[in-house]
């Protein structure tokens, strides 16, 4: 029980962060973009925080910044086939770069 709510945690403290990057092309309404930002958030984060979850203690920094790098890659990717936004691919990094710091924070915080 407290895996699933460490999952369900990072997810939304993911999608709120990652969402307030990208409020701005939320905001236009495409809800294509908006279910694709939802879909493919979910998948990455739970990916990786599976993927934390088995590291070896001395190499969790590592297999998350690994893993943000390419949570944005792939976010990037499935984003791009919605939205033409010039600036998607910085985005993408912002967004991850702000979940990746500030929900490592708040959640290590939360779950002490």
């Amino acid at each position: 029980m407290e895996a699933l709510a460490f999952f369900l945690s990072a997810l939304v403290v993911t999608l709120v962060l990652e969402g307030l990057v990208f409020l701005p092309l939320l905001l236009r309404g495409d809800r294509y973009f908006t279910a694709s930002f939802l879909l493919i958030n979910l998948i990455t984060n739970a990916t990786l925080n599976f993927i934390v979850c088995l590291a070896d203690l001395q190499a969790v920094r590592v297999v998350i910044f690994v893993g943000e790098i390419l949570a944005v890659a792939i976010e990037y990717l499935v984003l791009r086939t919605v939205c033409k936004n010039k600036y998607l691919f910085w985005f993408t990094l912002a967004a991850n770069a702000v979940s990746g710091v500030l929900g490592s924070l708040l959640l290590s915080m939360f779950l002490r």
